[in-house]
């Protein structure tokens, strides 16, 4: 948990890690900074599917969306219960399996969360199978469906099923050199909540994968956060 400076209640954002195969540590992160120098209390944990709590805890299995979403949204009612934060000015936000988990609950906690940014996220499980780079053996190991054999698993576990729920003001950002979560699914995703009149913005970045955040041009990064800044800024 970062608190700002100054006395609460903070509006706060859920800050979700990408893998779902890592974990955050003590380790500075210079995106949770920025944010906390703007205002913004950042609450971010290890819910199930994260590493460093043995192999039972690390798999999801076909839980993809269940137990995560338990442990994700039990932790923010555990922070808003003991420290000065808004629970009025609630943001969500997350890279890779983060965007995929802000989509997912942005559906299904329509009145939830104020804000979302969702950055190289997954949408739709079974154009991911086909043109992300680790789309075949990823998909299958992490939920045990193939789109000849179980697609309807594809499908019920793909947030653009649910993404007519939507109401959260959303910024999608999305790399267009992305191989590992493909362009295509952000870009839906941007397609139905504008279809649907959900307030929305696609930040589209060039020249960059999906290591933009960590690895991307300089002056590209920064323009990343400043966007997740101003949306922050606009709907908290």
């Amino acid at each position: 948990m970062l608190l700002p400076e100054g006395k609460g209640p903070h509006p706060v954002i859920l800050y979700i890690h990408g893998g779902p195969h890592t974990a955050f540590g003590n380790a500075l992160m210079l995106q949770l900074q920025f944010f906390r120098a703007a205002g913004f209390a950042l609450a971010y944990c290890n819910p199930r599917g994260s590493t460093g709590y043995g192999q039972d805890y690390m798999e999801l299995g076909k839980r993809w969306g269940d137990i995560d979403e338990d442990d994700l949204l039990g932790f923010l009612d555990h922070v808003l219960a003991q420290f000065s934060l808004d629970a009025g000015r609630v943001a969500v936000a997350g890279g890779s399996y983060g965007g995929f988990m802000t989509n997912w609950l942005t559906a299904n906690h329509p009145e939830r969360f104020k804000a979302a940014v969702t950055d190289r996220s997954i949408c739709n499980w079974t154009s991911f199978y086909g043109a992300s780079d680790i789309g075949p053996r990823f998909t299958y190991l992490q939920l045990g469906a193939r789109p000849w054999e179980n697609p309807e698993v594809l499908w019920q576990k793909s947030p653009l099923s649910l993404a007519h729920m939507v109401q959260t003001p959303t910024l999608v950002v999305h790399s267009e050199q992305d191989h590992r979560c493909p362009i295509d699914q952000g870009e839906t995703w941007y397609t139905v909540l504008l279809q649907k009149g959900v307030p929305t913005r696609f930040f589209r970045c060039p020249e960059e994968g999906h290591e933009l955040s960590r690895a991307g041009r300089p002056d590209r990064r920064i323009a990343r956060l400043s966007a997740y800044l101003d949306w922050f800024k606009t709907y908290l």
